[in-house]
């Protein structure tokens, strides 16, 4: 005989959920959350004009458009492509504009942009008045297509008080010659290349301002890429590699140095080989590397009276290489026996900073007095920190770099120490900084703070003084009452001067949920008692502010006793399946004599039952079902 006692106690119910606070470097922030969620805005073509910063940037509404930061805000400056498509499930997604080629003129930016009648053309903005300057592609009459033909300006390039540029005036076959804008005007400079054949653009490129004329290479289809030059009025070819539609030189890299314009050119004798003009005549420097093979020489800098560049050395390999005026000398053999592929040329106070490889250290930040080569510092002691994207502001060279313990992040170099400027993604994982832009001691960049691809605009200020956010707890009300089984609504509205905000929630000291966006608010139910609730808000700087607390009581709901619908014996093992009337765990005790009770089996019901089983050898054996 197995009699079973039963007893019913209210159930006593916790959880608890851990949640981590990002922190942020001290002075880096994000901006904005233009396009909030894994896919970014990707902002880019950061352009300082106006005293403020000027972008482009993506959103789901809008596509890609022109946005500034003014006055601790991101604005949208136009939706010049309003237009949308239907992606289904009731979204339209924006087409955009998708700005680019950035050029500031006399107080007014220029650019290239789409919208749907005329095509990507070129643009001005003045603060005030947007308007479409172009139509070098001309369309076809109204209503007979759906977009308008693109003549796609690009290299916006300031020479006397006049904006030149490569465009295309027709898109079968394409045709990119030079263009000009001036005196409220846009007109062809030059049709160098003659229609014929498949082939009608000369793709002017590498548009360069030396001695009050303008450099570029082009191609006319009879000389192959060459050197032009244009003087205002009088449009010049400077034909490095003689011959015919083959025989190009590829002039590129152009660097103005003392009396000439300095760059590589290639000719099949001496390969690619530093050559310079002075408008008139041009002259092959050196055959650096006798011969057909190749110094590549690239990478420019004029620094302490001379021109400074990597190319390779036949006997020293690709190293910092030097010319006065007169020789080409090994200013530096940073990595002996091999190559240290020196890079990222920059005049930073006194000395020449770049990036290379010393065979030893890896790819780390080196500088250049004028005499000796030395390695700033040893960023990733064990490899690579792949130092690039130099910009100097302020006195400060800011650039990317990575280790293992920070990842890929923001660094600087004061002139006499290098390290971390902020860590916008903490610990190894990496924000990957992009297109970092200076202004005014600050600087503006694109980076990701958080796994997926989430590119947002930033802001690295070091005199940035944070102001922390405000908050206020919204729900639930002071006084209020629950029970353990209702689920209880936390609110809070949290005001930041940018837009990175972290809301916290929590009961005394126990934290009860986070949220990264607006609406500050989630759901979940507590364990009898009092509790005192409070919310927290931290923005991307790591400025925290507590709301008021508030006083509420959660009180056991009743519990409803199951009911035993079958106890059965099957030698030694006891069976009994219960009814259930509530969803929280049951357990199962035994006693010998009704005054010791010890728990044999729990279980969580499942579809308003359960069954729960004891082995035991005892002649009597007492059970009860306990909710606790």
């Amino acid at each position: 005989m197995n009699p079973c006692a039963h007893r019913w106690l209210l159930i006593l119910w916790a959880f608890g959920v851990l949640f981590r606070v990002a922190s942020f470097g001290a002075d880096a922030r994000r901006i904005a959350d233009l396009n909030p969620g894994s896919v970014g805005s990707y902002p880019s073509n950061f352009t300082v004009y106006a005293g403020q910063m000027y972008f482009s940037a993506y959103t789901f509404e809008t596509g890609i458009e022109l946005w500034k930061f003014e006055t601790n805000a991101v604005k949208l400056v136009a939706d010049i492509n309003p237009t949308s498509d239907d992606i289904g499930v009731g979204k339209n997604e924006g087409n955009g504009s998708t700005p680019y080629a950035f050029r500031v003129l006399e107080g007014q930016l220029y650019f290239t942009a789409f919208e749907p009648t005329h095509g990507g053309e070129l643009w001005r903005y003045n603060t005030n008045e947007l308007v479409r300057l172009s139509d070098i592609n001309p369309d076809r009459a109204a209503g007979t297509n759906f977009l308008g033909n693109s003549s796609w300006p690009n290299g916006l390039t300031i020479f006397s008080n006049a904006l030149y540029f490569s465009a295309t005036s027709s898109t079968n076959p394409e045709k990119y010659e030079l263009w000009r804008y001036a005196s409220n005007e846009v007109s062809l400079v030059a049709d160098l290349h003659a229609n014929s054949g498949t082939n009608h653009s000369s793709y002017p490129k590498g548009l360069k301002v030396f001695s009050g004329a303008l450099y570029f290479m082009a191609d006319d289809g009879t000389h192959g890429w060459e050197l032009w030059r244009y003087s205002g009025s009088e449009m010049t070819l400077l034909d490095i590699s003689a011959g015919g539609p083959e025989s190009s030189a590829y002039p590129k890299y152009f660097t103005a140095y003392k009396t000439n314009l300095y760059f590589q050119a290639y000719q099949p004798e001496t390969g690619y080989e530093l050559w310079r003009t002075d408008g008139t005549n041009v002259q092959l420097v050196a055959d650096h590397f006798p011969g057909p093979d190749s110094s590549y020489a690239e990478n420019f800098a004029v620094f302490s009276d001379a021109l400074y560049f990597r190319g390779s050395d036949p006997a020293f390999g690709s190293e910092l290489l030097k010319f006065d005026g007169s020789q080409i000398t090994v200013a530096a053999d940073i990595n002996l026996g091999a190559d240290s592929y020196p890079k990222n040329l920059t005049v930073f106070g006194n000395a020449l900073v770049f990036a290379a490889t010393d065979g030893i250290h890896g790819w780390e930040l080196w500088k250049f007095d004028g005499t000796n080569a030395t390695l700033l510092s040893d960023i990733n002691t064990s490899g690579d920190s792949y130092p690039e994207n130099f910009v100097i502001t302020a006195g400060i060279l800011y650039f990317t770099a990575t280790t293992p313990e920070t990842g890929y992040e923001l660094w600087m170099y004061d002139g006499q120490k290098v390290s971390l400027a902020a860590d916008a993604l903490p610990g190894t994982r990496d924000s990957y900084p992009m297109h970092l832009t200076p202004m005014n001691g600050k600087v503006f960049f694109s980076a990701t703070d958080k796994l997926g691809s989430n590119w947002e605009p930033w802001l690295f200020d070091p005199q940035f003084t944070n102001r922390p956010p405000t908050i206020t707890l919204t729900s639930p009300t002071a006084g209020a009452e629950f029970t353990d089984q209702q689920q209880i609504t936390f609110s809070a509205t949290a005001v930041d001067e940018f837009a990175a905000i972290q809301v916290d929630f929590y009961a005394g000291d126990f934290l009860i949920g986070s949220n990264t966006a607006a609406p500050y608010t989630f759901t979940t139910n507590l364990t009898a008692g009092t509790h005192l609730i409070s919310a927290r808000a931290t923005d991307s700087s790591g400025a925290t502010t507590a709301s008021a607390t508030v006083e509420i009581t959660v009180v056991a709901a009743p519990v409803t006793p199951p009911e035993i619908s079958l106890m059965s014996c099957d030698g030694q093992t006891t069976t009994i399946t219960v009814m259930t009337t509530t969803d929280r765990e049951h357990i199962l005790e035994a006693s010998e004599d009704l005054v010791i009770w010890t728990e044999v089996a729990r279980q969580f019901p499942l579809a308003g039952t359960l069954t729960l089983s004891h082995q035991s050898t005892a002649l009597h054996q007492f059970y009860r079902v306990v909710i606790p």
